[in-house]
C-alpha cells in the first residue's frame, strides 16, 4: 500500500512537472505572464 502510495506521488509530480514545462515554453514564446506564473507554481509545487 505504501509503495502505491510513493508511486502516485512520484507519478503526479512529473506530471506537474511535464505542465510546467509546456507553461514555461508557451509562456516564453508568446511573453504570457499567466503562463509563466503557472510554470513557477508548478516548479515549487512539484519540487
Amino acid at each position: 500500500m505504501i509503495s502505491i502510495l510513493g508511486r502516485s506521488m512520484v507519478l503526479l509530480s512529473l506530471a506537474v512537472c511535464v505542465i510546467g514545462t509546456f507553461a514555461g515554453i508557451a509562456g516564453g514564446a508568446k511573453r504570457s505572464e499567466t503562463a509563466w506564473k503557472w510554470a513557477r507554481i508548478s516548479a515549487y509545487w512539484a519540487h
